[in-house]
């Protein structure tokens, strides 16, 4: 098969077979296709938030290393192959075609994500690959990558609400599923800002099996190039990963740490744009938990001077100087998201994310954005602006922010974000 079939088998998985919680069609296909990859030494990440950008500084660190690295996360923002990555290359077209040929020649029906999971597998394993660093695609324990068997450190980030038809309505159940993860004999890092019941039901986990869990450092002595406070709290539990496989037998050196964490690179993560003048900040945050992360990080970029150089004219106490341009998927909890952001910026443009079943419109959107602004005390209560095609919102954005002299954080969903950024580089070159 060619590139193009292959992606056309994988788009058609997606929309047929969806979500598909257990592992022994994934276990049957791996075994069909070898077991390829599933033996390799491995950093395994679940987490409801933080996933991607701990894998993020992981890899980062460990590319100032002798070590190939390889990296399989999700979702893709850009480009669909950016998510299966070794040594910060991509898979390119020609491997794609060749690993899912082998895959599809086993006549095994899988689901889209299970077929790029193998893909990844199998590609590691050609690729020689002394580490992986894999990130659970949702929970843990019936997860397509927890057939792997090679796992040296356990990572389990932040554990919040979040997918709770499948995961379960509370914290400590999405932190069983998550604690899926976790081997027998094998250190868990643990992200220290969880919940203390969160901690506890990973620890129960763990003493099951006989790991042991280590609670991250709640700093690093070095700061991330991601923006965030919450990213310094990521940061220090990727550096108790570090040692972690330091003490495993692998050669991580101070300086592969710090240079690592000052290079960090991950599109959609604050990721910054400048238009016309004003400055445009992408970040997937897709749920409550992530919404309240962001809004924490606001003032922290507009003080520290790295956006317009101000918190806006005529500024209240609470307003950060931004403008937000929101578009979320209906099966969020997207009131909460709003009832976070609202009150943090000045102006609220709704759009619909690139998802055409699980979108949630811009005109419900917007409707529940006027509920909630109307109980909002006054002096917090943003300008509401009403739907408009997705090049005439941002236009107006940007154009109200040149002018308050505000910048604007889109966010909401990563299906936002490639559309928004094609749209904002078509204004940037007119």
């Amino acid at each position: 098969m060619n590139y193009q079939e292959c992606m056309k088998v994988l788009e058609e998985a997606s929309f047929k077979r969806g979500i598909h919680m257990g592992l022994d069609s994934m276990r049957d296909l791996m075994a069909a296709l070898g077991d390829p990859g599933l033996d390799l030494p491995a950093v395994h990440i679940a987490g409801t938030n933080g996933k991607g950008a701990a894998g993020a500084m992981l890899t980062s660190i460990l590319a100032h290393t002798s070590y190939r690295v390889g990296w399989y996360h999700s979702p893709a923002v850009y480009d669909p192959w950016e998510i299966l990555c070794v040594d910060g290359k991509m898979i390119s077209p020609e491997e794609v075609a060749e690993g899912m040929t082998a895959i599809l020649d086993t006549g095994i029906e899988a689901t889209a994500f299970e077929m790029q999971t193998a893909l990844a597998f199998w590609y590691f394993e050609k690729k020689h690959c002394d580490l992986i660093v894999l990130e659970a695609g949702l929970g843990g324990d019936e997860d397509a990558t927890n057939v792997v068997r090679g796992t040296v450190c356990s990572l389990i980030m932040s554990v919040g609400l979040d997918h709770t038809g499948i995961l379960g309505d509370t914290k400590e159940e999405i932190a069983r599923h998550k604690a899926g993860i976790v081997r027998e004999s094998v250190p868990c890092v643990v992200y220290p800002k969880n919940d203390i019941s969160v901690l506890c039901t990973i620890r129960e986990c763990c003493d099951a099996v006989h790991s042991k869990m280590i609670p991250g450092y709640i700093h690093s002595p070095w700061t991330p190039s991601i923006p965030g406070e919450h990213q310094s709290v990521n940061a220090g539990t990727v550096l108790k990963v570090a040692e972690v496989l330091n003490a495993s037998g692998f050669t991580i050196p101070e300086e592969a740490v710090r240079e690592g964490l000052r290079e960090v690179h991950f599109p959609g993560r604050m990721e910054r744009l400048t238009i016309d003048g004003v400055t445009v900040y992408l970040d997937g945050a897709h749920n409550p938990d992530a919404v309240r992360a962001l809004v924490r990080t606001l003032p922290l970029i507009n003080h520290s001077g790295s956006s317009n150089g101000s918190e806006g004219k005529n500024s209240a106490p609470h307003d950060h100087g931004f403008i937000c341009v929101m578009g979320v998927l209906e099966d969020k909890n997207y009131p909460q998201m709003l009832q976070t952001m609202l009150p943090a910026v000045s102006a609220f443009y709704p759009i619909t994310p690139d998802h055409p079943e699980r979108a949630l419109t811009a005109e419900k959107l917007y409707q529940k954005a006027i509920e909630e602004a109307e109980e909002l005390p006054e002096a917090h209560r943003p300008e509401i602006m009403q739907v408009r095609p997705l090049r005439e919102t941002l236009e107006a954005a940007i154009t109200q922010a040149k002018k308050e002299e505000r910048s604007i954080i889109v966010c909401g969903s990563f299906y936002n974000l490639a559309l928004v950024r094609g749209v904002l580089n078509s204004i940037r070159t007119k």
